[in-house]
């Protein structure tokens, strides 16, 4: 089944809500700048994508949550709502492994740990731990969890992974910073997801994004 296929299936746009829009992508090169030798990472397609984080046009999308993997606001709500309470409770025994294995209540920043889709047409979540115990992140908290979250894409076979801007809701990171540490991640990551979609939920956010974007990436394909 096609990604438009399932978009336009169970998940149509409810009445009075915009159609979801896909705008400029790039593409990172094969070889990264100062790189030689066989096994390097074919190319990967970064686009942005204007709308609700559960009509991603991606196999796997992410949340960005915090280190209890609440999902009570922000993507982790959203995903929730329509993912069905299901997920919610793979993340609890997520936690309950991890309390376990560590004696630890809560998961390192940085990480990120795969449920199901739940009752959404994807082939599975990443929760991506983009803060810390203070609800607080980090450019640097958001490098991480992008490489967490492209190694768990990879680990699955998936081909493409839905992102949004890590720690710019509950934890208050400004929004041209995370992207910024973002596309620098994901320009520098060695592994092998084919495209990388960036989901912008507010429309009116996507022209500074997409500026971000440039400055980083610096030639957009159209």
């Amino acid at each position: 089944m096609s990604f438009l296929d399932r978009l336009l299936g169970d998940d149509r746009p409810r009445q009075g809500e915009e159609d979801p829009e896909r705008v400029p992508h790039w593409t990172v090169p094969a070889k990264r700048p100062g790189e030689t030798g066989s096994g390097d990472p074919g190319p990967c397609r970064i686009s942005l994508f204007a709308g609700n984080l559960t009509r991603a046009p991606a196999d796997g999308i992410c949340t960005s949550t915090n280190p209890r993997l609440s999902l009570m606001g922000g993507t982790g709500a959203a995903v929730l709502q329509r993912a069905g309470w299901a997920v919610k409770r793979e993340c609890e025994s997520i936690l309950e492994h991890h309390r376990e294995e560590t004696g630890r209540e809560t998961l390192e920043p940085g990480t990120a740990w795969t449920t199901t889709a739940g009752a959404l047409p994807f082939q599975g979540i990443v929760h991506c731990v983009a803060s810390d115990d203070s609800h607080r992140s980090s450019p640097e908290i958001v490098t991480q969890v992008v490489e967490s979250a492209l190694n768990r894409a990879m680990e699955a076979g998936w081909e493409s992974l839905a992102m949004p801007p890590f720690g710019t809701g509950h934890a208050h990171l400004d929004l041209d910073r995370a992207v910024t540490a973002m596309a620098r991640q994901i320009l520098a990551s060695r592994v092998e997801v084919e495209e990388v979609v960036l989901v912008i939920q507010d429309p009116s956010a996507v022209p500074g994004v997409r500026q971000v974007m440039e400055r980083e990436l610096e030639d957009p394909q159209l």
